[in-house]
């Protein structure tokens, strides 16, 4: 004798197979694309990403997968991850510091009346 989950039973009688739906979250929303929200942070960190248009160029121009996307479909899932961005707290972007490690707080090998001063990018 057999023995089968009743589980995987119920979803061949209803007409549906017993896997589950792999990458997709709940229907009727939701991100499909777990890439997409780190890759428009990335694209954030230079600039805006509030205009969803240019968003949809830089993914269309950069990554194959989109370039099969229909417009108006990837401009709507945009759209979505920048909300959630936006949930999240924005994108953080590179900050400019200055190299403080001289006499009197004066960047290193630099004095009060040297004009140039050493900026380090802090990514």
């Amino acid at each position: 004798m057999l023995l089968v989950p009743i589980q995987a039973v119920q979803h061949v009688l209803r007409g549906r197979a017993a896997r589950p739906m792999k990458g997709r979250k709940s229907p009727g929303g939701g991100l499909f694309d777990r890439l997409l929200v780190p890759r428009i942070e990335n694209y954030g960190q230079n600039h805006d990403i509030t205009d969803s248009e240019a968003v949809v160029e830089y993914l269309r121009r950069n990554y194959k997968e989109y370039q099969r996307q229909k417009v108006p479909a990837l401009r709507q899932q945009v759209e979505r991850a920048v909300e959630t961005i936006a949930r999240k707290g924005g994108v953080t972007k590179a900050e400019m510091r200055l190299q403080v490690g001289g006499e009197g707080g004066w960047p290193a090998g630099c004095s009060s009346s040297d004009t140039s001063l050493t900026w380090i990018s802090s990514v």
